[in-house]
């Protein structure tokens, strides 16, 4: 009992640690998260982000990057086409979708990604956060299957829902997997997180996300085998 409690401590003071250090990181990650989802829970996701950065404004680099100020100008763009727009109710709400045109360059400007390690962290947090949609979409399935006996849940839209929509979902899962994938030093929860995304994956039933998934497994093992 008092390893167990041990253990739990100091698994919850990591993560206290892991989130004072990496705040932006996993806020980041968050945002990349809720694409799959609702876009309200996506633009609150970016709302926190972008208030994260302005609050530690002081701490951060402004670093200026022109391919960023493409989707910046491209927004202010489309604010210009309020003048000559045939329908001024709809452009206007197509402009408040389209804001992270504007935030995310922003956020990226005033606090850039200054090394690799930044990018793994938030690629590892997102892949983390893959496994458990992809458990949540698991077990949710074989739910409404002991309920109502249709096998149909198990694939494609019916397994994560038209709206979220299974090529999109397809595409996160495959980003994820190869993030574990290509980890060095794998433990036993990778190759589980491994076999859970491979998993959905297949049963998610996209056609053209799995013929590249394979073709990418298939160079990677060549590129492996030269080495």
């Amino acid at each position: 009992m008092t390893s167990t409690y041990n253990y739990l401590l100091n698994a919850v003071q990591k993560v206290k640690s892991e989130f004072k250090t990496y705040t932006f990181e996993l806020l980041l990650a968050l945002v990349l998260l809720t694409l799959p989802l609702h876009y309200r829970y996506n633009s609150l996701s970016l709302m926190v982000l972008t208030a994260y950065v302005l609050v530690t404004l002081k701490n951060n680099n402004f670093r200026l990057q022109k391919m960023l100020l493409l989707p910046i100008l491209f927004y202010f763009l489309m604010v210009l086409s309020l003048f000559w727009t045939v329908d001024f109710s709809a452009s206007t709400k197509s402009l408040s979708k389209e804001i992270p045109l504007l935030l995310i360059p922003l956020i990226f400007l005033i606090r850039p990604l200054q090394n690799p390690s930044q990018r793994h962290k938030v690629l590892h947090y997102f892949s983390y956060g893959m496994v458990l949609f992809a458990l949540f979409y698991l077990v949710k399935a074989l739910v409404r299957f002991i309920i109502f006996r249709d096998n149909t849940v198990f694939f494609y839209h019916e397994l994560v829902t038209v709206d979220t929509n299974a090529i999109y979902v397809s595409i996160y899962i495959a980003i994820a997997f190869f993030v574990f994938y290509l980890k060095k030093n794998k433990v036993k929860f990778d190759f589980f997180s491994l076999f859970t995304l491979f998993t959905i994956l297949i049963l998610l039933s996209s056609k053209n996300i799995s013929i590249v998934f394979f073709l990418l497994l298939v160079f990677h093992q060549i590129l492996l085998f030269k080495t």
